[in-house]
């Protein structure tokens, strides 16, 4: 009957949405150490571009000749990850948030997560190559 079906019906809902509330949360990473890394850029005009650190007092960075500089990272902005169930389903630890910001001209031209940038190639002085286009 209709009035039957209401009954499951609510039941189902309030029941998934009680799963939902309780087996959903927020968590605060802790601070991250502050901490510097090595990037060389390359590009066909290095003078144009600037780098900056998001979240971070300090103004972008001009790129020298040789692409070369080191990327301060002090104790940044802390951002709630969320996990449903124990299964963290957005990482807003400050190595997956992309804070590192490349600028041609004053326009942004890249966005990078310090996660992605140790995934690429390191030269052999120990600095990691970001080719912007």
């Amino acid at each position: 009957t209709l009035g039957m079906m209401r009954f499951v019906f609510t039941r189902l809902a309030l029941s998934g949405l009680v799963l939902l509330t309780f087996g959903c949360a927020s968590a605060l990473p802790a601070f991250n150490q502050p901490f510097t890394e090595r990037v060389r850029l390359k590009s066909d005009d290095l003078t144009k571009l600037e780098v900056a650190v998001r979240g971070s007092a300090s103004e972008p960075v001009a790129v020298p000749e040789n692409g070369r500089i080191l990327l301060s990272f002090p104790a940044l902005p802390r951002e709630c990850s969320v996990y449903l169930f124990g299964i963290r389903i957005r990482d807003r630890t400050v190595e997956n948030r992309k804070i590192i910001h490349v600028y041609r001209d004053g326009r942004l031209e890249r966005k990078l997560s310090i996660h992605k940038l140790r995934k690429l190639a390191i030269d052999p002085d120990g600095y990691y190559t970001l080719r912007i286009k």
